[in-house]
């Protein structure tokens, strides 16, 4: 990709979408709950890694979005920490292990996604 094309990229997107893709059904979720969001239109899934190892192209694109959700998957809150390293803050963030599943009703994984999917609309759609 050449500097320009990286460049008109990133003045581009408004809306990015980060998610832990950790070892753990927890980050699994994430992930897919993520790449659902993505589907619907509701912004563009964008590198946690290019963040987190600060790269410009990352960096700025970033920075120029109007706004950013970020699915961390567990407590470590890696994707949080991440983007807090790299100066960003006013982010909208959503954590899987704080949905608070009933074990007496638990979800299919695919419920449990659309689950976070839909909270993660929630969060965007809020001023």
């Amino acid at each position: 990709m050449s500097e320009s094309q990286a460049q008109s990229g990133a003045s581009q997107i408004s809306t990015l979408i980060f998610s832990c893709s950790g070892g753990s059904d927890n980050g699994l979720t994430a992930d897919r709950a993520a790449r659902q969001l993505t589907c619907r239109g509701k912004g563009r899934l964008f590198c946690m890694t290019g963040v987190a190892a600060q790269n410009p192209f990352h960096l700025q694109t970033v920075r120029d979005a109007e706004r950013i959700l970020l699915i961390d998957g567990c407590p470590f809150e890696c994707g949080y920490n991440a983007l807090r390293k790299a100066g960003i803050s006013g982010f909208r963030h959503l954590r899987v292990s704080d949905i608070g599943v009933d074990p007496e009703d638990i979800p299919s994984p695919d419920e449990l996604v659309e689950l976070v999917a839909d909270l993660g609309e929630r969060l965007l759609d809020r001023d």
